[in-house]
């Protein structure tokens, strides 16, 4: 009877430190949200589900090679299905975000395919928005708009369905339809306002700052890449500043200001040699070459 009593009062334990760590998560607090992981860490350090939240805080913050790390700490370790949907799906976004498109494909199908037989459908959404994610990266742009339609008609969290939106109107830029763009960041961006995600505010009114320099829309662009700029700091994302400093070179270049864009891109390529995102950086450092005189 003890020894009931004290496991019951272990797993309550274990179930507090988790809440406390996906609570912080919710509130785009990422910094709490890995130190409420670590503080469960140092007493449990098999403690999958606080290992799944402080990968979700150090992904969150472009830190995706330590969010890789932690993720392969929970293999192995006893996981409930849901864990195992959920620790699939972040790595399938991390290894994507460093260049591991292949692994990022197969733990995506194993997310998708689980979810489905155990009926999460959260999970399953996920699955179904990174997957499109993935597609687009394929060069296989109406599928991934017909995944991303499928995750939204499901997906119960407001800031993920703001996230399909956003990668939707991405692209339709990119399939020459920019004013349909226009139309799904800005919807997007309309979630997140209405949701409190300035995290993901930031991202987006980024992108939509983007898609007006293209149409040369200087000024209105130079404001909304700015106001990105300080909800991704403030949310502590390196990798998100690095696109920030690089959408800023790209509208400084735009406008002829060169020195002011040789800036820029030695920033973005600070930042994302930070978050380990090679492509990225390799991109940025042929950019950055083009404006040497």
């Amino acid at each position: 009877m003890l020894r009931l009593a004290l496991t019951l009062l272990i797993c309550l334990a274990a179930n507090v430190h988790a809440s406390d760590c996906t609570d912080a998560m919710a509130r785009f607090d990422y910094s709490n949200a890995a130190r409420f992981a670590n503080a469960r860490l140092t007493q449990a350090p098999g403690d999958a589900a606080s290992l799944i939240c402080l990968a979700r805080s150090q992904y969150e913050r472009g830190d995706f090679e330590a969010a890789l790390i932690s993720l392969q700490r929970t293999d192995g370790l006893a996981k409930t299905p849901v864990e195992v949907v959920l620790a699939s799906n972040w790595y399938g976004v991390t290894l994507r975000h460093l260049g591991y498109r292949t692994g990022s494909w197969q733990f995506l199908q194993k997310a998708l395919e689980l979810a489905r037989a155990i009926g999460d459908q959260g999970g399953l959404a996920t699955a179904m928005h990174n997957l499109a994610g993935l597609l687009d990266d394929f060069g296989r742009p109406q599928e991934a708009l017909a995944w991303f339609q499928a995750s939204l008609a499901i997906n119960p969290d407001a800031a993920e369905r703001s996230a399909s939106l956003n990668n939707m109107g991405l692209i339709f830029e990119t399939l020459g339809q920019p004013d349909e763009a226009e139309r799904l960041i800005r919807a997007a961006i309309e979630v997140n306002r209405q949701g409190g995600h300035f995290h993901h505010l930031g991202k987006h009114l980024m992108n939509l700052g983007n898609l007006l320099r293209r149409q040369g829309r200087f000024e209105e662009a130079r404001t909304l890449i700015g106001q990105g700029q300080a909800l991704v700091e403030k949310a502590g994302d390196r990798y998100w500043m690095g696109v920030g400093h690089r959408l800023r070179a790209w509208l400084e270049r735009a406008e002829g200001h060169r020195d002011a864009a040789r800036r820029e891109f030695d920033l973005a390529a600070n930042d994302y040699a930070w978050a380990g995102t090679s492509s990225e950086l390799d991109a940025t450092h042929a950019e950055r070459a083009a404006l040497e005189p």
